[in-house]
């Protein structure tokens, strides 16, 4: 609960995410989503039920995670890549309230 009201510091969130992003190459709107998770965990501390949080603002602007990310294998690693970082600072916030 405390994560959801202060949030969680930037390099923090970065730091989670940092591996997937030095070995992948994303596009501008590719990173523009990634930027926006990562925003959103600053500010909201976790996301809570990912899979519809993703379906509302400010993600939806970005279309489907796997049209954005395409339907490769490799695209698919990416998606559950970050799903799985979100998921790991979200059961952090949990274990911690």
């Amino acid at each position: 609960m405390v994560r959801k009201i202060v949030g969680v510091d930037i390099r923090t969130v970065e730091g989670l995410f940092s591996k997937f992003l030095q070995s992948n190459r994303l596009n501008t709107k590719q990173m523009d989503f990634l930027r926006t998770v990562i925003n959103y965990i600053v500010k909201n501390g976790y996301i809570d039920n990912m899979q519809e949080t993703l379906g509302q603002e400010p993600f939806n602007k970005f279309g489907d995670v796997v049209d954005l990310f395409g339907d490769s294998q490799d695209s698919e690693d990416d998606i559950l890549s970050i799903m799985d970082t979100v998921k790991e600072i979200t059961n952090n916030a949990m274990d911690i309230a």
